[in-house]
């Protein structure tokens, strides 16, 4: 009769560095946590290299900056309201000349009226702000493969959604300032590049492409 000796091999799992290092981020606390923490860097204003791809005329990049906290202390960017984008603990901030700068929230934009029509099959609407010609909205999707679209729509029409450029980083939010002088006006994008890391990109654009 034979003995079968069975042994028991076990592997180890390690675990990824980099869940470590994100769960390891604190929390910035205060308003002023993200200033002293956080680092901008200014970027080429070419489309391409901050993953867009515009598609209407009159549309072209003026400013665009990455914020990089992942280093300092964790900020999440949950929504953009009138170009600040608000972090998890209601902090809004923002880029102006080089420099991040920081309030404390007062609320939201507020949300389109009647309900945004279907960019498409799984895609999600996020938000929208208006235009100065004829009642015309533009709004922001999520599609299902993680890329996002901003397109010109009018409440209450059933015509599909007109794309003015798309983003092959998902964007947080959108917001649009109609320019006094002009007909046209500038989007402020905040787009996710990793964690806690943004980019903030403005965008001049001329609206006699509606007409």
């Amino acid at each position: 009769m034979f003995k079968i000796n069975v042994f028991v091999i076990a592997f180890l799992i390690p675990v990824p560095l980099c869940a470590t290092e994100v769960s390891s981020i604190p929390s910035c606390k205060s308003s002023g946590d993200p200033i002293v923490r956080g680092k901008v860097k200014s970027l080429s204003h070419a489309p391409l290299t901050l993953s867009l791809k515009l598609v209407a005329d009159n549309l072209r990049v003026t400013d665009a900056s990455e914020i990089d906290w992942s280093q300092g202390c964790g900020v999440v960017i949950q929504r953009v309201s009138y170009g600040w984008g608000i972090t998890g603990q209601n902090v809004e901030v923002k880029v102006i000349e080089g420099r991040i700068i920081t309030k404390s929230s007062h609320g939201e934009a507020p949300l389109p009226v009647g309900v945004p029509p279907s960019f498409g099959a799984g895609a999600e609407f996020v938000n929208s702000d208006s235009v100065l010609s004829g009642g015309w909205r533009a709004g922001l999707w999520h599609e299902p493969d993680g890329h996002s679209v901003v397109a010109l729509y009018r409440p209450g029409e059933v015509s599909a959604p007109r794309p003015i450029f798309y983003s092959e980083k998902p964007l947080i939010g959108l917001s649009y300032l109609p320019s006094p002088d002009a007909l046209g006006g500038s989007f402020t994008l905040w787009q996710k590049i990793g964690n806690s890391r943004y980019r903030m990109i403005a965008l001049y654009w001329s609206e006699e492409i509606i007409h």
